[in-house]
């Protein structure tokens, strides 16, 4: 009884040690920032969250502005579509999510790394296809309706994908929106 004793008091104290230094995060420059999802510690992966939250905070928060005239035929969203060229955005009922680029990512890793980092409560959940991919039941609670047909659809660049979204792979400056609508499977 004793050594069962002694066996749990050591294992407590172990774990108050590891526990009494934190993690010091070192924040590089922004514009050679990557996010890594796979890690092998979660240390690791806090400091990769962490960084990516700035980068999602500073590049929410950018605004263009410019001290030149600009002709009337020129539409400004020229400007917004260049500063996003190496960045994707995620929207979900017109709440806009924007996200560095990174290759090889499809729409369901960039949907973990936004429920991960995100500042504010983002959470969905999928069924698995064979052959299809992942499909969405439900995003931030609000849940598919087969009975009324009413689903979660994502569009890239204003189409609609055809494919679920572990299958669809991001390209530089896609823009991902999801509507909750009727569909005609």
């Amino acid at each position: 009884m004793k050594k069962i004793f002694r066996l749990v008091i050591f294992t407590i104290f172990l774990t108050g040690c590891s526990n009494a230094y934190p993690p010091q995060t070192v924040t590089p420059d922004v514009s050679e920032q990557k996010i890594e999802i796979i890690s092998t510690s979660t240390e690791t992966q806090d400091v990769m969250i962490n960084q990516a939250e700035q980068i999602v905070e500073e590049t929410s928060t950018q605004k263009t502005t410019t001290t030149s005239e600009i002709p009337a035929e020129e539409p400004e969203q020229t400007t917004i579509q260049e500063d996003l060229k190496d960045k994707n955005v995620l929207i979900v009922e017109g709440k806009e999510y924007t996200l560095p680029f990174t290759e090889n990512t499809s729409v369901h890793d960039m949907m973990m790394t936004l429920s991960a980092m995100s500042s504010q409560p983002f959470y969905f959940e999928t069924t698995e296809f064979p052959g299809m991919g992942y499909f969405v039941n439900s995003i931030n609670g609000k849940e598919q309706d087969v009975k009324k047909g009413i689903y979660w659809i994502y569009y890239v660049n204003n189409k609609t994908s055809t494919v679920g979204i572990s299958n669809y792979i991001i390209k530089k400056g896609d823009v991902i929106e999801w509507k909750y609508e009727t569909s005609t499977f």
